[in-house]
């Protein structure tokens, strides 16, 4: 598994975006928002989907539309959202720190 860490605007989603068109593994993302912005780095990129990157797919489709085992593997945008969501179902209480 790989970590890619950086601020706001660092570039970590265009690095997202580049492993996704390299590996065809496509990128989880926690609301539209995030797909959005999946869009619009594409578009800048030159990327189009399902082309070059495949669509990417919300935290929850992914749990409604048991997906599990469809890919061989995923890319996961601002993963802090996710793990979150994921504990919160799971403990029933919110994730105040996360140490990698």
């Amino acid at each position: 598994m790989k970590f890619v860490v950086g601020q706001r605007g660092s570039g970590k989603t265009v690095q997202m975006v580049h492993e996704s068109a390299r590996t065809g593994y496509p990128i989880v993302v926690n609301g539209t928002t995030g797909i959005y912005e999946i869009h619009k780095v594409c578009k800048y990129l030159g990327y189009t989907i399902p082309d070059d990157v495949p669509v990417p797919i919300l935290f929850s489709d992914f749990k409604q539309k048991n997906m599990k085992g469809q890919f061989d593997g995923l890319l996961i945008d601002d993963a802090y959202n996710i793990i979150n969501k994921l504990m919160t179902d799971y403990f029933g209480t919110r994730v105040c720190s996360v140490n990698l």
